[in-house]
C-alpha cells in the first residue's frame, strides 16, 4: 500500500464525491477527518496518528 498523505486522502474524498463537505488535515502530528458544516464549523469524524487508519474510516464511511 502506498504511503498516505493529506493530499492523497483529500483526493480520495473528492473521488468519492465528498470533497466539498469533508476534508483531512494534519495538526500536531495527528490526522483529522473533518466534516465541514454549512456554517463552516469543522466537526471531527476521526482522529488518528496513523494515516492508514483515516483511510480505513474513509472507506467505511464513504464506501470503497
Amino acid at each position: 500500500m502506498a504511503t498516505e498523505t493529506v493530499a492523497t486522502l483529500n483526493k480520495l474524498l473528492k473521488k468519492r464525491g465528498c470533497g466539498d463537505t469533508e476534508e483531512v488535515t494534519r495538526y500536531q502530528g495527528k490526522y483529522h477527518l473533518l466534516h465541514i458544516c454549512k456554517n463552516g464549523a469543522p466537526v471531527p469524524l476521526a482522529i488518528s496518528k496513523d494515516a492508514t487508519e483515516i483511510r480505513d474510516h474513509i472507506d467505511l464511511y464513504f464506501g470503497g
